[in-house]
């Protein structure tokens, strides 16, 4: 089973901010991160990328 990383731009380097997501959706302007034990997190912000190979969800510094 593939699961995903969250990580935030921060300067020049990259935060790590949530393990093993199985699901995002947007909700109310947010994103809505589901991990596979259920746990969810809303976090502000966009998109930058998304890696499959490597399991990675990069959001843009805000």
């Amino acid at each position: 089973m593939c699961l995903s990383k969250v990580f935030r731009e921060k300067n020049e380097d990259e935060e790590l901010l949530l393990e093993e997501i199985s699901s995002v959706e947007v909700e109310d302007g947010k994103l809505l991160f589901t991990t596979i034990m259920g746990e969810e997190k809303r976090i502000e912000g966009t998109i930058k990328s998304i890696d499959f190979m490597d399991n990675r969800i990069l959001m843009e510094k805000q």
